[in-house]
This record gives C-alpha cells, sequence and structure tokens, in this order.
C-alpha cells in the first residue's frame, strides 16, 4: 500500500475522531436537567475515574444518588449521541420513519 494513501487515510480517521470527540463533549456540556450536571457526572465517572466518594463529594449527593444519576445520564447521553428515539421509532413504526 502506498505510504502516501495510507497518511492520507490516518489523516481522515484522526479528522473524524477530533469531530467525534467535540461532538460528546458538546453533548456533555449541554447535560443539564432540574440542575442535575449530568455531563459532568459521567466527566467525572468516565473521564477523571474519579472515586464515587469523591463524585458525590464534588456534586453534593449521596453516593446512592450518583448511582441513579449515572443511570439517568447515560440513557440522555445515548439519546443524544445515537439518537435512540429515532432508532426505536424506525423500528416499532417502519412506515412512519420515512
Amino acid at each position: 500500500m502506498d505510504i502516501a494513501y495510507r497518511l492520507k487515510c490516518y489523516m481522515e480517521m484522526k479528522k473524524e475522531t477530533e469531530e467525534k470527540l467535540a461532538e460528546i463533549n458538546a453533548t456533555l456540556e449541554e447535560m443539564y436537567e432540574d440542575g442535575e450536571q449530568l455531563g459532568g457526572l459521567l466527566k467525572y465517572w468516565y473521564i477523571d475515574k474519579l472515586d464515587k466518594d469523591e463524585i458525590a463529594e464534588k456534586m453534593e449527593y449521596s453516593r446512592r444518588n450518583i448511582y441513579n444519576l449515572k443511570e439517568k445520564a447515560i440513557r440522555k447521553f445515548a439519546i443524544r449521541i445515537f439518537d435512540i428515539k429515532r432508532f426505536y421509532i424506525t423500528i416499532l413504526f417502519p412506515h412512519k420513519g420515512s
């Protein structure tokens, strides 16, 4: 395989990755609901890999509550990033998706 072609492919993949990361970061920043910073919770949990007690302290929630909020945050993130609602509508109501 030509080295110039491989380099071009790698650069395209890098650009796509950077665009997806920007989309993810923007989504996390937008994830506020009723004063809950759900995007921040996901960042603390998965990106910063903070201890759960530390997350609870930073967010001023109980440890149990951060687990509940995490589930809510994951659902909301999936809907925004993967457009889960549109997927389910297409599967459940194939004629309406068109």
